[in-house]
C-alpha cells in the first residue's frame, strides 16, 4: 500500500510481507505488526504487538491496555503511550514518553525517556485479564507492576520519571544523561493558603499535566476505537 491503510476489526495483523509506505490508523481488540510501515501508527487497542521483524519509519501513538515490542523491532523516531503495562525490548530511534502502571524497558532508546508510573491501589483489581475474558481474548504475558529497566538497555538521553515513589531499584541500566525523579505536583489547598511552588515545582507540574493528558485522551482514543471496531465486528454482514 503506497498510502494509508485505515484498518478496524477484532483482530488486525500486518504481516511480515507487508509494505504500508503511509501511517497506520487502527482500532482492533488485538493488533500485531510484523510488516514495514512508512510513516507513524495511530492505534487504540487491548493490545499492540511490534514482532521482531515490525519497521516503523517514525513514530507509534497508542492507548489502550498493553504494548509490546520485540527484540529487532525498530521505531524510527518516537513512542508517546497511555496504557497499563509495557515491555519494551526492541528499539527506538528518539524518545519514550509513557504513562501507565508497569513498565519493563529490556531495547534501546536513542534520546530521553520520559515516564508517568502510577502503580495505583496493589489491592485493586486488574481489569485487563476480565476483558480479555469478556471477549474471548488472550490475556498479554503480565508485566510488574512499576519501573524496570535491564542492564542491557542504552538510553542515549535523560530518563526522567513522575511516581509517587521512588523505584530506582528497578533501574539497571545508566543512561548517559542520567536519572531524574519527580512526584506528582499536590492539588493546592481549599482555602488557598498553601505557599506558591518554586520554579522546578512548577516545570514539574507542566510535564505531569502533559503527561497526564497525553495519557487520558490515549485512553479515550483507545476506547472510542475498541468500541467502533466491536460495533462493525458485530454488525449483521450485507
Amino acid at each position: 500500500i503506497s498510502g494509508d491503510a485505515i484498518l478496524s476489526g477484532r483482530v488486525v495483523v500486518i504481516s511480515e510481507e507487508a509494505e504500508i509506505g503511509g501511517h497506520l490508523i487502527c482500532g482492533a481488540q488485538t493488533i500485531d505488526v510484523r510488516g514495514s510501515i512508512g510513516r507513524s501508527i495511530y492505534c487504540g487497542g487491548y493490545t499492540l504487538t511490534l514482532d521482531t521483524s515490525a519497521d516503523i519509519g517514525d513514530n507509534i501513538f497508542f492507548g489502550g491496555y498493553s504494548l509490546k515490542t520485540r527484540s529487532g523491532s525498530n521505531v524510527g523516531r518516537d513512542i508517546f503511550a497511555g496504557l497499563y503495562q509495557a515491555s519494551l525490548g526492541g528499539d527506538i530511534g528518539r524518545n519514550l514518553t509513557l504513562g501507565g502502571a508497569a513498565l519493563e524497558l529490556s531495547g534501546n532508546v536513542g534520546r530521553n525517556v520520559t515516564l508517568e508510573i502510577d502503580e495505583g491501589d496493589e489491592n485493586a483489581p486488574d481489569m485487563g485479564p476480565m476483558f480479555a475474558m469478556w471477549f474471548q481474548m488472550e490475556t498479554p504475558e503480565k508485566v510488574a507492576v512499576g519501573l524496570n529497566v535491564a542492564e542491557s538497555s542504552e538510553i542515549g538521553g535523560k530518563l526522567t520519571y513522575t511516581s509517587p515513589t521512588q523505584l530506582s531499584v528497578g533501574i539497571e541500566a545508566v543512561p548517559e544523561g542520567g536519572v531524574a525523579f519527580q512526584t506528582p505536583v499536590p492539588a493546592p489547598e481549599a482555602d488557598g493558603a498553601s505557599p506558591p511552588p518554586d520554579e522546578s515545582a512548577r516545570d514539574r507540574g507542566v510535564i505531569g499535566a502533559i503527561l497526564m493528558r497525553l495519557l487520558k485522551g490515549m485512553r479515550q482514543f483507545a476506547t472510542l476505537m475498541i468500541l467502533g471496531g466491536l460495533l462493525l465486528w458485530l454488525l449483521p454482514k450485507a
